[in-house]
């Protein structure tokens, strides 16, 4: 049963996953080369993560995920939140800017790859920009340091398998008042970058779409 890490550090199995921030206050600037990732969920401005892991393509598509689990490095002390994850439906672009108006195919506030608009800025549209339900969430307990997620093995079997396109995921903020929390992102120094971590077994099915059907038989 093989476990494997995707990420962007030393040492990490597979490379490859991509993270920006969408900042309501700034609704047309991408952020894609910035160091820190952020989430705010204040009714005066929001901050929305998108983070993905193109890496999970070197999973074989006929593997069953047992266990999945993404982990950030939380950068703010005395902190306490529960973040939401849910997936997201729409083909964003990381982009490279760091605070500039984003340009064709990054994403910004209002754009998930510019000039394709969000159907609701930030990516908040149940059903369209992303899944109406979380896939899972991370507790931030007011500490320093890596906060991993609850296990998310739903979404990235589909993800693994073909059976939903692999666009990531976004991250909320379940609070509502002005605290902002900040996590390093993949242009931070080695070891200190997200990463996504995998427990599969091969060979569990023998087509894309006889894992498929057995899971919508066992739903």
């Amino acid at each position: 049963m093989p476990t494997v890490v995707i990420g962007n550090n030393t040492g990490d199995d597979y490379s490859g996953v991509e993270d920006t921030t969408l900042l309501e206050a700034n609704p047309t600037y991408n952020y894609g080369s910035e160091v820190i990732l952020a989430t705010r969920g204040t009714s005066s401005y929001k901050n929305i993560t998108l983070i993905s892991a193109s890496g999970l393509s070197n999973i074989p598509a006929t593997s069953v995920v047992s266990l999945a689990t993404i982990s950030i490095e939380h950068i703010d002390l005395a902190q306490t939140d529960t973040l939401v994850l849910r997936g997201l439906l729409r083909n964003w672009g990381e982009g490279n800017k760091g605070g500039t108006a984003a340009e064709a195919g990054e994403s910004s506030w209002n754009c998930y790859s510019y000039s394709n608009a969000w159907t609701t800025a930030g990516g908040l549209s149940d059903g369209n920009d992303r899944d109406a339900d979380s896939c899972g969430t991370i507790s931030l307990n007011g500490s320093y340091g890596f906060k991993t997620s609850s296990n998310i093995n739903g979404i990235v079997q589909d993800w693994v398998d073909g059976s939903r396109s692999n666009y990531g995921l976004q991250i909320t903020a379940t609070r509502t008042d002005s605290t902002e929390f900040s996590y390093w992102s993949n242009n931070y120094s080695d070891g200190h970058r997200p990463y996504l971590t995998v427990t599969y077994t091969t060979g569990g099915a023998s087509t894309v779409n006889d894992q498929y059907f057995r899971r919508q038989r066992a739903s």
